[in-house]
């Protein structure tokens, strides 16, 4: 599997910016607004870059190649990817918690801290279902997030 990720084509002097973090999202999916401007206060403007999950998802091979991509950085998951946050927060905590997990990682993996996106808030829509019933939808707001 070749990981491209979409980068932001951040040049300074010429010289390529070390990108600090790789946030992992669903390639069907965008950052908001709010989640890109906490991306940008945390790391930096243009020290980030999206790490796409095909829409097909990702093997367990696949993804212990992605673990292994990881130069330093930080990773934020914008999309959960279940495994991959085990393995990552694991490798943050404790280098030897992946062997006794059993995992068989070909190298060490290289990460220097674990984030997710959380909001508290809420937002409620009324909608009106095909039968004539009214149901109350909950959402996540599009504003309020943070890394933690």
């Amino acid at each position: 599997m070749k990981l491209e990720p979409l980068t932001r084509n951040v040049i300074a002097e010429k010289k390529e910016i070390k990108i600090k973090a790789k946030v992992i999202l669903n390639e069907q999916h965008s950052l908001l607004p709010d989640q890109e401007r906490v991306l940008d206060e945390k790391f930096g403007v243009g020290n980030w870059e999206t790490l796409p999950i095909p829409a097909s998802g990702w093997t367990l091979e696949d993804m212990d190649n992605v673990a292994m991509s990881f130069q330093g950085e930080e990773v934020v998951f914008a999309s959960p990817v279940p495994v991959l946050i085990k393995w990552l927060s694991g490798a943050v905590e404790s280098r030897d918690t992946l062997k006794a997990w059993g995992l068989n990682l070909k190298h060490e993996v290289d990460v220097s801290c674990v984030w997710v996106f959380h909001n508290d808030r809420r937002k409620a829509r009324e909608v009106t279902l095909n039968d004539g019933q009214k149901r109350i939808i909950h959402s996540v707001a599009e504003t309020g997030w943070k890394l933690v």
